[in-house]
């Protein structure tokens, strides 16, 4: 799973004009589809629009590539639950 897509699973159930500002929606939907790079202060200004701290972030998305050499430490159900639970608590 590429870190864009890992984002998009923190942002669910929400909008993209939700949690773009000030950035452009269009640029945050290339970003989460793959189809562009955003700088690394533009991706922490993302993480606060989803209340996620930028270290939560970063621990979960090394647990989740560290999985994908052996899934069933962290099975994709497992995964998807905790990230909502993360995002459900800050919010």
């Amino acid at each position: 799973m590429s870190w864009d897509n890992f984002l998009k699973r923190f942002a669910r159930n929400r909008r993209i004009s939700d949690i773009s500002e000030p950035l452009n929606r269009s640029t945050v939907s290339k970003f989460e589809n793959g189809l562009t790079e955003i700088s690394a202060e533009n991706l922490f200004k993302l993480l606060r629009n989803i209340c996620v701290e930028p270290t939560e972030f970063f621990e979960l998305l090394e647990k989740r590539n560290r999985s994908h050499i052996d899934d069933a430490d962290l099975p994709q159900r497992d995964f998807d639950q905790r990230l909502l639970q993360l995002s459900l608590q800050k919010n």
